[in-house]
C-alpha cells in the first residue's frame, strides 16, 4: 500500500511539475500576424477593420517579466507584464497599464482581447480589439 501511494504521489508531482506558468508559456518572440476591431456608437457598429501583417513586420518578446514591442525591426515600446491563464496585464515605461483577456488557440498561437465601454456626452462608445500572435 505505502508502495502505491508513493507511486500516485510521484507520478501527481511530475504532472503538475511540466505544467508551465503563463509566463513562462509567453517566453520569447511571438509576431502579430492579424488584428480586428470593431466599434459602435449607441449600438450601432459605426466601424469594423481587420488586417493581417508579414512575419516580422510587428513583434512582441518576453523576456523573463519584461516585454519588448517591435515595428519592422526597431524597438517601438517596452515595460513589464504579468499573466494569468486567462489575463494579461502590460505596464508600459510611460506607466501606461492595461489588462486584457489572453485566450489561447494553440502552443504556438495565442490572441489578445481588449474591450471596453466609454459614455461621452450622451453617447454610448463600445469597442473590441483582438490581435493575434503567433510564436516565432
Amino acid at each position: 500500500m505505502k508502495k502505491a501511494l508513493l507511486i500516485l504521489f510521484i507520478t501527481i508531482t511530475s504532472l503538475t511539475a511540466c505544467k508551465k506558468d503563463p509566463e513562462d508559456r509567453l517566453k520569447g518572440r511571438w509576431n502579430l500576424t492579424k488584428a480586428y476591431s470593431v466599434e459602435s456608437t449607441n449600438g450601432t457598429k459605426t466601424s469594423e477593420h481587420t488586417e493581417t501583417y508579414k512575419k516580422g513586420q510587428l513583434y512582441i518578446v518576453f523576456d523573463g517579466n519584461n516585454i519588448s514591442m517591435y515595428e519592422d525591426g526597431k524597438l517601438d515600446d517596452s515595460g513589464t507584464f504579468t499573466a494569468t491563464e486567462n489575463s494579461i496585464t502590460i505596464k508600459s515605461k510611460n506607466g501606461d497599464e492595461e489588462t486584457s483577456q489572453l485566450r489561447w488557440n494553440s502552443k504556438k498561437e495565442f490572441v489578445v482581447i481588449s474591450e471596453g465601454t466609454d459614455v461621452i456626452n450622451g453617447f454610448t462608445y463600445d469597442y473590441k480589439s483582438e490581435m493575434t500572435f503567433n510564436k516565432d
